[in-house]
């Protein structure tokens, strides 16, 4: 039956083509084909479109979840920071601000959670639960600082504030780096739907040349409105993942991907690449005078002011006040110009705000990126040190910024990956029992790196970001080094102010250090100098820590800044090692012998054992051997003395006739009367 009406309706479709003349069958054949490949390209623009617009709303949902993590996570590490301030500095300022952050990460969170999936609304309904625990465990913390209860408000910070922060960041973290993902694969499905449209567009569109010219113009002509669209599509969204919402320049991310950009151009062409970093002059004090508010206007009508360059010149955020401006092919005069006039239309335009700018030029071979921001820096740095509201110039001879050279860096960053340091030992002399106390590592760059000494590679490692690395590479060579330490002496290490300020010091690992060369912490003395503490709460609470672990505390270069009173009167200290430039000044000068007597005399209420550093001359010897009398008629001398009159540094231990004379010396010295008209 199925096979006769087959063999019907082939007979009827013969019959009716057999009454067609070619040019009716060929116009039927043509008319079929338009009409299939019509047909067929319809279906092919809706699924195209319905694909990418999924696409596009999945990557705007993403975004906009990514947009309110952003924000979380801006909201925690603001939470933590006003946390640790108010246990350092507590007020109702701090815990006000506390509480309008912890608001606003309730907020973000919240926001989220709504936009996002059923994950989301797990993750984040756990983390907002973390929340109100926190604030419960911070308002107990805080009530513990205001009652000056240090151990129970640093119990409850360990058991009830740092566990669930670090829940909370972590939950935001995780949360923030999904969306960011999902947002990243909609863009890259975006972009196949994209391609695939254009390869099927360009097939169908030779077939209905083939069929009909006419159409040729109007396909074409959808195809190019819906190539465009979707490349509008992927562009709002790169251009939103590359431009800052507050000022509508290019943020961070693009800064770095633009700077890499010019400077490997400029490399290679042989051409000149200017880098100017600006910062907005004492901003902290337009956010609390004026609020914050103002303060994102200031911001926004500073980076209006960009347009005024050139067009090939591009402005950056790259921070919270900081902005960053790329000059290609221009000169550093060029450039100079461009910023003083900038400058004096911020200090004309801007609320009467002004800006400090620093400005590096560098061209063809010698321009490496990180030479040029570190210069640049460097410069804006100087500016900032000095009178503010200018255009400062990186300049090699300037003290300070000579470091900074491409080759200088270069041979910092090779003395860290060769991970040895020379180390040598200048023995400290107890005076009263005339016999070595200790020994101080002192560590000796290697002349082929060019450094003049330890000191001139350390102001380079503050200046680009690496002295922990290079404390490390030092601690481990005066370890090594210390396997032959007298089992009777102490070993002295110095510890930068910087390493204990970033409050990421593993001790546990020092302490695994020590052990393996010998030594056990009792036996170790960090110092830490005076003359470059900025933090001074942060690097309390890192020498505490190191005190807990049984390591002994000294007072580094006592007298040479400005923060040994106040490290003195909330740290106990077992040692104090007064600057020799002090004890050089007191020979002649009355202030500096009052200073000097303040210092000895706060050690000995504390129990402080007194270091006299940089002994070069019988006469200092004998001047701080009595440094003040008492009513007694005694003197209370330096406890301990070191310099070159006693040993300069060196590789080897004293040996016992150079021991037996030194002590001779001290004996000599340390007993009677002062011989100094001093």
């Amino acid at each position: 039956m199925v096979a006769r009406n087959v063999r019907r309706l082939v007979l009827y479709v013969t019959l009716c083509c057999s009454r067609l003349n070619r040019l009716d069958v060929l116009s039927l054949i043509a008319l079929l084909g338009l009409a299939a490949i019509m047909i067929y390209s319809s279906a092919v623009a809706f699924e195209s479109t319905r694909t990418a617009t999924r696409a596009l709303n999945s990557a705007v949902s993403a975004e906009a979840v990514d947009a309110s993590l952003r924000t979380a996570r801006y909201a925690v590490a603001s939470e933590e920071s006003l946390n640790r301030k108010y246990r350092l500095e507590p007020g109702k300022g701090v815990a006000a601000a506390h509480r309008a952050s912890a608001d606003s990460l309730a907020g973000a969170l919240l926001a989220a959670r709504n936009l996002g999936d059923a994950t989301d609304r797990a993750v984040l309904d756990d983390a907002l639960r973390d929340q109100n625990s926190y604030l419960a465990g911070t308002s107990k913390m805080y009530a513990a600082v205001d009652r000056h209860d240090a151990r129970t408000a640093l119990a409850l910070d360990r058991t009830a504030v740092d566990p669930v922060f670090h829940r909370i960041e972590r939950a935001v973290g995780e949360r923030a780096e999904a969306h960011e993902m999902l947002a990243e694969t909609a863009i890259f499905h975006l972009r196949e739907t994209q391609r695939r449209t254009i390869a099927m567009t360009i097939s169908l569109s030779a077939l209905r040349l083939l069929s009909l010219g006419i159409f040729v113009f109007v396909l074409i002509t959808y195809q190019r409105r819906l190539k465009a669209s979707y490349q509008n599509a992927i562009d709002e969204l790169e251009n939103a993942a590359l431009t800052d919402h507050l000022t509508h320049i290019g943020n961070h991310r693009a800064y770095q991907v633009d700077l890499q950009r010019e400077a490997s151009r400029a490399h290679r062409y042989g051409e000149t690449l200017s880098l100017a970093l600006l910062d907005v002059d004492d901003f902290k004090v337009v956010n609390d005078r004026s609020g914050h508010l103002y303060g994102d206007t200031v911001l926004a009508k500073l980076a209006a002011l960009f347009s005024s360059l050139r067009l090939e010149d591009r402005a950056y955020r790259i921070g919270g006040d900081e902005f960053a401006i790329i000059l290609p092919h221009s000169s550093i005069d060029a450039a100079t110009k461009a910023m003083q006039r900038l400058q004096e239309e911020v200090e004309t335009s801007v609320f009467d705000c002004t800006v400090s700018i620093g400005l590096a030029s560098l061209t063809g071979s010698e321009c490496d990126l990180v030479s040029l921001q570190t210069q640049a820096d460097a410069a804006m740095y100087a500016g900032k040190r000095g009178d503010r509201n200018g255009v400062t110039v990186f300049d090699a001879s300037v003290d300070g910024m000579w470091l900074l050279s491409p080759e200088r860096i270069h041979s910092l960053h090779q003395l860290i990956a060769a991970g040895s340091m020379q180390v040598a030992f200048q023995p400290i002399w107890d005076v009263h029992d005339r016999r070595v106390l200790a020994y101080e590592a002192l560590a000796r760059p290697d002349a082929k790196y060019g450094f003049g000494g330890p000191q001139e590679a350390f102001d380079l490692a503050d200046r680009i970001g690496c002295t922990r690395e290079l404390d490390a590479v030092c601690r481990a060579g005066a370890l090594v080094a210390a396997r032959e330490l007298p089992d009777d002496a102490l070993l002295f290490i110095n510890l930068s102010p910087q390493s204990l300020d970033q409050s990421r010091l593993d001790v546990d690992e020092l302490v695994k250090l020590l052990r393996a060369a010998g030594l056990t912490p009792d036996r170790v003395v960090i110092e830490i100098t005076e003359r470059s503490i900025t933090r001074v709460g942060t690097v309390i609470n890192s020498a505490r820590l190191l005190q807990e672990h049984g390591f002994r505390l000294a007072l580094d270069d006592t007298g040479a800044g400005n923060s040994g009173l106040e490290m003195l009167s909330r740290l106990p200290v077992d040692f104090v090692k007064i600057d020799r430039e002090i004890i050089v000044k007191a020979l002649d000068d009355r202030n500096a012998r009052g200073v000097l007597a303040g210092i000895v005399a706060i050690a000995e209420t504390t129990g402080a054992y007194v270091i006299a550093e940089g002994i070069e001359t019988t006469q200092m010897l004998d001047f701080v051997c009595h440094l003040g009398r008492r009513e007694t008629g005694a003197y209370r001398g330096a406890d301990g003395v070191q310099g070159y009159l006693l040993r300069r540094p060196s590789q080897t231990f004293p040996k016992p006739d150079e021991t037996l004379a030194i002590a001779a010396l001290l004996a000599e010295f340390a007993a009677g009367e002062p011989r100094s008209a001093a």
